[in-house]
């Protein structure tokens, strides 16, 4: 596992602070305005990332997004580019978090104008490892990731079971366990 728990952002002309926290396969996105508090058309964070050896960024999902000039919201999860973050702070789990090398993030202010267009202002970038340590020898590391969009009681929540190395049967009873609570999406890696 790399040496680095936390990693910051560089970029000077960016007018806010951007510094990553390392844990088991995920990544607390940490952002700060530098100089007192954001202006009033600034509506969040446009939050991507590469994965390590990627050629392409991919945006976080938001499910929370702007009404639409009828006053409808797009029920679907949304490009974070269009339903920017509304938070200094966001925990991302890689759907391929075991990938060796470094996952860069890119986060992005977001303002919008008075007739409801966003823009885009300077970016920070920081890269850092997620993978884990090599499984002991005979056993697998079980991690069962599950999305609980439907049933979590704040909108983006999500539920993350993280075991030790544990042996196999131990990953049909995870499979089984998470079956048993209704859990949706995710799926149990060895």
């Amino acid at each position: 596992m790399a040496e680095e728990f936390q990693v910051s952002g560089k970029n000077a002309a960016a007018p806010f602070t951007l510094k990553l926290h390392r844990g088991d396969g995920m990544s607390l996105i940490a952002m700060n305005w530098k100089k007192g508090k954001p202006p009033k058309d600034f509506v969040g964070f446009a939050i991507e990332y590469r994965e390590p050896n990627g050629d392409r960024f991919f945006p976080l999902k938001n499910r929370l997004a702007f009404p639409g000039t009828n006053g409808d919201v797009n029920p679907n999860k949304l490009s974070t580019r269009l339903s920017p973050i509304q938070k200094f702070r966001w925990v991302h789990f890689p759907r391929f978090a075991e990938l060796k090398g470094k996952f860069l993030y890119r986060a992005t202010p977001v303002f919008m104008n008075s007739a409801d267009e966003l823009s885009y202002g300077e970016p920070q970038e920081a890269a850092i490892e997620l993978a884990s340590a090599a499984p002991q020898k005979g056993r697998r590391k079980a991690v069962v990731e599950r999305r609980l969009y439907e049933q979590a009681p704040r909108a983006g929540s999500r539920a993350v079971f993280v075991g030790a190395p544990i042996s196999a049967p131990d990953c049909d009873a995870a499979e089984r366990d998470c079956r048993d609570l209704g859990l949706d999406g995710g799926d149990v890696r060895r």
